[in-house]
């Protein structure tokens, strides 16, 4: 079934294909609470490594002695974490 909406419908995947915008609705498909749940794991975990990261970039004893290509990759895995934690908490929102 087609249908025109002008709000993205709750509980739904949203894809976009050649400017035309498709919502997948996901109560039908998934266990709604089990994705929340899993969602909310993952969230932790990332926020969790993305506070280690943090912690060590503000170390200034890590910065003096560690090379340079460590730090950027330090800084550049918390750069990823904080994007897909972006995303993870979007989709985590749409599920509620």
């Amino acid at each position: 079934m087609v249908e025109k909406l002008d709000l993205k419908p709750a509980q739904s995947a949203t894809f976009v294909f050649e400017g035309v915008e498709v919502y997948l609705l996901l109560g039908d498909l998934i266990d709604i609470g089990k994705e929340i749940l899993r969602l909310e794991k993952e969230i932790a975990e990332a926020e969790k490594h993305l506070e280690k990261i943090k912690i060590k970039l503000a170390n200034a004893n890590f910065l003096a002695k560690a090379a340079p290509e460590v730090v950027t990759k330090e800084k550049a895995e918390a750069e990823l974490l904080a994007a897909k934690l972006t995303v993870l908490k979007e989709n985590l929102a749409s599920l509620r």
